[in-house]
């Protein structure tokens, strides 16, 4: 199960404008009023019930936004 502060590129990109990206993590602007700071990020596999060994793909999600 996803944490509640976990969001799917979709809606990271409706709170957030991506200034930059590294390596697990990325430089933000919070569009409601304007802070700037990071929010890191992973890959998560999408996993079949059969085989979970053997991922199908991998869905990222972004979280915990620190202010600058």
């Amino acid at each position: 199960m996803l944490a509640s502060n976990m969001l799917t590129k979709d809606q990271m990109l409706e709170q957030y404008e991506v200034l930059g990206i590294a390596y697990g993590m990325c430089v933000v602007k919070r569009m409601s009023d304007g802070v700037k700071g990071t929010l890191d990020f992973g890959d998560h596999p999408i996993l079949r019930p059969e085989d979970s060994s053997n991922p199908l793909g991998y869905t990222r999600y972004y979280y915990n936004f620190v202010e600058a």
